[in-house]
């Protein structure tokens, strides 16, 4: 299931992982459990958010760069 669309921008995945990040959640499981999507599918959407530059690791957490910041404004 992608996270990103081939524009760049987050499709409904994507768009619920990054409202769990921009929510406190920073670890996969978390992610997982809170949008009800698959483990396999969160920890390969943020590897894809991250490559378009809406997230980025901190330590072991995930969180909102400033252009997912900018996006959910």
């Amino acid at each position: 299931m992608a996270v990103v669309g081939p524009d760049g921008t987050p499709t409904e995945s994507g768009s619920k992982i990054l409202l769990a990040v921009k929510s406190g959640y920073a670890l996969p499981d978390e992610i997982a459990y809170i949008t009800s999507l698959a483990l396999f599918t969160v920890t390969s959407g943020l590897k894809d958010l991250e490559r378009v530059k809406l997230i980025r690791r901190d330590g072991e957490k995930w969180v909102l760069a400033e252009r997912g910041i900018d996006l959910l404004s």
